[in-house]
């Protein structure tokens, strides 16, 4: 019973980090189309 605990942390910690993977990957991706995080006053500076 306890491997199958420390197994099922372990897969979880994987989850987690995968997730974290996918969304990095996301923004860089998000980024490197031209498109970045502007907040509310740079965006009304710039018009």
């Amino acid at each position: 019973m306890l491997d199958a605990e420390r197994q099922l942390a372990e897969t979880r910690t994987q989850l987690a980090q995968s997730t974290v993977n996918v969304t990095t990957n996301f923004i860089a991706v998000y980024k490197a189309l031209g498109d970045g995080w502007e907040d509310d006053e740079q965006a009304a500076a710039q018009r």
